[in-house]
């Protein structure tokens, strides 16, 4: 296994992995077969279950150490099926569109993430401007910084971190978001010290999460931060340094798979 500050249920993820490739298969195969035909509502659950299973195969393998360059290939065929549920005209609902996001950033996807800012600058995501949580907020954040608006960006992550101090909005499971307002404003901000503590604040804030017992240990959530390494690709397109070897900002992810010089990048 990789370097983990944390104890997750390796047995558990090794007898998952097989289940997953059977889902990829046949996924792929169904997508091969309706790629020239537009998508319907009824098509929705299952190509937004085709991204996540193979997501989720992403995050076991690089949380069971396997070849980076497994890693790699599997991020990109995620990133594929993202550019084939858009193709097919497919709008993303509020649950995932944040996680899609992530991914092709987190994949160096230029088409990808732009299709993704593009529709939620539209106002395409049936739902999404009514939930007013956490997670709307991060994900305003997001595509600010995307889009190059710090100013945005820095106002997104005030308002972030005002639902995230108060008990009364914070959400139930505060590792997802844990110093996602600190690490969002500081990349705006292009603040070198203050990235670098809100990422050890992130790390720390999983470790303690993921590392107890029970069902967390088989969350594939705590093996590789989605969130947290999309922000870090935006962060080090502004400059910023990231820490070396990090195993939940997949760094070493990011430099295998660098952000394409002839792409629009992230400002």
């Amino acid at each position: 296994m990789r370097s983990y500050l944390h104890n997750p249920d390796e047995a558990f993820f090794q007898g998952q992995r097989p289940k997953l490739a059977r889902r990829i298969g046949f996924s792929e195969e169904a997508m091969t077969k309706d790629a020239d035909r537009p998508a319907d509502a009824s098509d929705a659950p299952f190509l937004e279950a085709a991204v996540e299973t193979a997501f989720t195969l992403a995050r076991i393998q690089w949380g069971l150490g396997e070849p980076l360059a497994d890693v790699v290939a599997t991020v990109g065929r995620t990133c594929e099926r993202i550019r084939h549920a858009l193709a097919r005209g497919l709008v993303p609902g509020p649950r995932i569109v944040d996680l899609w996001l992530e991914i092709a950033l987190v994949g160096a996807d230029p088409a990808g993430t732009a299709a993704i800012s593009e529709r939620l600058r539209r106002g395409d995501v049936p739902g999404l401007s009514t939930r007013g949580d956490a997670a709307q907020w991060f994900l305003v954040g997001l595509r600010a910084l995307v889009d190059g608006d710090d100013k945005a960006a820095v106002e997104a992550a005030d308002a972030l971190g005002l639902w995230l101090g108060d008990p009364g909005t914070a959400p139930a499971d505060a590792s997802a978001f844990a110093a996602s307002d600190l690490l969002i404003g500081a990349t705006a901000r292009r603040e070198q010290d203050a990235f670098d503590r809100a990422v050890e604040a992130r790390v720390q804030s999983r470790v303690a999460a993921y590392g107890r017992t029970g069902e967390l240990r088989r969350s594939a959530y705590g093996l590789l931060d989605a969130a947290g390494t999309a922000v870090a690709r935006l962060a080090s397109r502004r400059g910023l340094s990231l820490p070396p070897d990090n195993p939940y900002l997949a760094t070493e992810l990011l430099d295998a798979m660098p952000w394409p010089s002839a792409g629009d990048p992230p400002a």
